[in-house]
């Protein structure tokens, strides 16, 4: 779960192309401002904790990949995304899903924290 499309690149290149030309329609453009504010917060929200969240994926799934890997769910040569999602696909989660939640429940909360802060928990 990489910080997710679209890019930072991309929406900053989005909010600029709004603002060299907004939108002659006051009610569409005053929109469209609230939209820019509200991305301009994820985008500030994603420096300042998207090197974490980063390095949080990356403990999350080398952990997962240890856990499969033991559990031999799936195939040890696959990414660790496409090994994840093959192994919920099997439904198979019992026996995993305590580890699996003590794994990912943190993750996709510091993910929150970026795209949703007020997103209830």
């Amino acid at each position: 779960m990489p910080i997710n499309r679209p890019f930072t690149r991309e929406l900053q290149q989005a909010i600029d192309a709004y603002l060299q030309q907004p939108d002659a329609d006051a009610r569409v453009d005053r929109y469209s401002r609230r939209i820019i504010q509200h991305l301009q917060g994820v985008l500030a929200r994603e420096q300042a904790l998207g090197d974490a969240y980063r390095d949080q994926e990356s403990d999350a799934m080398a952990a997962l990949r240890v856990l499969f890997d033991s559990q031999q769910a799936v195939k040890p040569d696959q990414a660790a995304n496409d090994r994840l999602c093959a192994y919920l696909e099997q439904g198979n989660l019992d026996a995993l899903l305590p580890a699996l939640l003590r794994t990912l429940l943190p993750l996709a909360e510091a993910k929150l924290a970026i795209d949703s802060p007020r997103y209830p928990r």
